[in-house]
């Protein structure tokens, strides 16, 4: 079960690339990332285990194992995030996004995740999220209140 709208596909990237879209970043086939996500009004966590992948418009998370088969964030959806170091354990990078629309199968809600990278490869992940974010923050229209 895809959690949103991926369309995976066989080969590499195990999914169909929007139009005008490019892959920046894959994780290794090292299985040992999580995605957790709960909206905020109190649903069980969700988690898998599997790749993540960074494109010009959005992170796509392919599980290997777990509650579900992919899940997708939009860079428009990406209301905060921050890079965890802890002393103990693997480093994750936290987030939230929100929501906008019910055909996904998700609730219309701001949503929480955390992907942890028990293998490494956080700052790598990092880096190149900020660089394409950075990006593309710079090809969107300025908000304003209606």
């Amino acid at each position: 079960m895809s959690l949103n709208w991926v369309m995976l596909k066989e080969g590499n990237p195990p999914f169909v690339l929007l139009p005008e879209e490019t892959l920046k970043f894959q994780s290794p086939e090292r299985n040992g990332i999580e995605l957790k996500a709960k909206y905020e009004k109190g649903a069980a966590n969700i988690t898998a285990t599997g790749r993540i992948f960074l494109t010009t418009k959005r992170i796509v998370f392919v599980s290997s194992h777990g509650d579900f088969n992919s899940f997708t964030i939009l860079f428009p959806q990406i209301k905060a995030h921050t890079l965890e170091q802890p002393w103990f354990g693997p480093n994750r990078w936290r987030g939230s996004f929100v929501n906008e629309s019910l055909e996904n199968g998700l609730r219309q809600e701001v949503y929480d995740f955390t992907l942890v990278f028990n293998e490494g490869g956080a700052f790598e992940f990092v880096k190149m999220f900020d660089k394409v974010f950075t990006d593309v923050g710079e090809q969107l229209p300025a908000y304003s209140e209606r």
